[in-house]
């Protein structure tokens, strides 16, 4: 028993969690739409959720690309997941080093634990940005991409005269 509360109160313990569970969530986001391609083609159930979820993204692009003021807002929304994502992390990073610190093994673990889950709630806030963020950045490029289309066709359009 005691070298199990060694093992948790062991900084390198914790951080090696923390990494490991970055990778698979790295890992999972990479093979996820893979596995659902694979998925959508066997399953029916699958290939309507993938469709209706293609649908409400076209209908929340639409929504994004006719609204301006919806676009801040949604770039309001992502900022504020942003700030309190960096105020979770900050959080589990001292209860880290108070944990890491701390001489007691049972305060070390009552630290750390809260730190770890704070970490995993920083993560998700992180992580439920990532949408929205791709939208705006469709629309960005769909107007860069129109307005340079507009430009080298006027500037043909004045070669041409």
């Amino acid at each position: 028993m005691d070298s199990f509360i060694k093992d948790l109160t062991s900084l390198s313990w914790w951080f090696t969690v923390a990494l490991a569970g970055i990778a698979v969530n790295i890992v999972s986001a990479y093979l996820k739409p893979r596995l659902d391609n694979y998925l959508s083609r066997i399953s029916v159930k699958q290939r309507t959720k993938r469709d209706s979820e293609r649908q409400q993204k076209v209908v929340r692009l639409t929504l994004l690309t006719e609204n301006p003021l919806e676009q801040v807002m949604t770039g309001i929304e992502v900022l504020r997941k942003l700030v309190i994502g960096v105020m979770y992390s900050v959080f589990a990073v001292t209860l880290w080093i108070g944990g890491a610190a701390s001489r007691d093994p049972l305060v070390a673990i009552v630290l750390f634990a809260p730190g770890s889950v704070s970490f995993v709630i920083a993560f998700i806030y992180f992580h439920s940005t990532t949408s929205d963020v791709t939208l705006i950045n469709e629309i960005r490029k769909a107007k860069y991409a129109a307005a340079s289309k507009e430009k080298s066709l006027s500037q043909n359009a004045t070669e041409a005269k």
